[in-house]
């Protein structure tokens, strides 16, 4: 059985917690789907703190080389590819997403 992922990103100041998963503020991380019911996750949402990034699951998930960097963020936070350090543009982003998909 399939879980059904979506992948927040924290806007604010503080850390959010999210069953066992920290969202630091900056980060983009995949959660499991059942925290949107959350009273507290759609308040966030609501007021900005946390947003909702699209693209993340789903069987129409369209090349790497055609993503956005938004995007490419997104399916690297749901594949837990690690972009510390990479900087914020989609030329390195795709770079470090292929090295990592090719195992260097």
């Amino acid at each position: 059985m399939e879980i059904m992922r979506v992948i927040f990103k924290n806007n604010a100041p503080r850390v959010y917690t999210l069953g066992d998963t920290n969202l630091i503020p900056g980060e983009t991380k995949p959660v499991d789907k059942s925290y949107l019911a959350s009273p507290d996750v759609k308040e966030a949402l609501k007021k900005g703190d946390l947003t909702l990034i699209e693209g993340g699951a789903g069987g129409s998930e369209k090349p790497v080389e055609e993503m956005t960097a938004k995007e490419l963020k997104a399916y690297a936070a749901e594949k837990e590819i690690d972009l510390t350090g990479v900087p914020d543009r989609k030329p390195d982003i795709l770079a470090a997403i292929q090295a990592a998909e090719a195992g260097e």
